[in-house]
């Protein structure tokens, strides 16, 4: 699964074909976060009473906008705190800034 860390205003400006827009802020393991017990299924992972089973997770490649850019980093390390397994998770360090360098293509998701 291709993993656009950004948050939602980059990610409308155009991404790599395929991708899903999981920003790192949703990502984030406080207890606070209503919405990661909702995210965290979609990557194949299963609640089992406080903590995360991840047996059957998918294997992640997450991208940001760039070299520059913390929000894949951040993702990443969200990711890592609740578990998630580190042979599962890929970085895409060039990010949007060097797929578009590259020439290759971008998906504009309908606003």
């Amino acid at each position: 699964v291709v993993v656009d860390a950004r948050l939602p205003k980059w990610y409308k400006e155009g991404t790599i074909p395929g991708a899903i827009n999981l920003p790192f802020s949703i990502l984030n393991p406080d207890s606070s976060n209503v919405y990661l017990d909702q995210v965290i299924p979609i990557l194949g992972a299963v609640k089992n009473g406080d903590k995360w089973d991840f047996a059957n997770s998918q294997k992640l490649m997450v991208f940001d906008n760039g070299p520059w850019c913390q929000q894949g980093v951040r993702a990443m390390k969200n990711l890592l705190e609740i578990g998630y397994p580190k042979d599962q998770v890929k970085y895409y360090r060039g990010g949007m800034q060097y797929w578009q360098i590259l020439g290759l293509k971008v998906y504009k998701p309908k606003q």
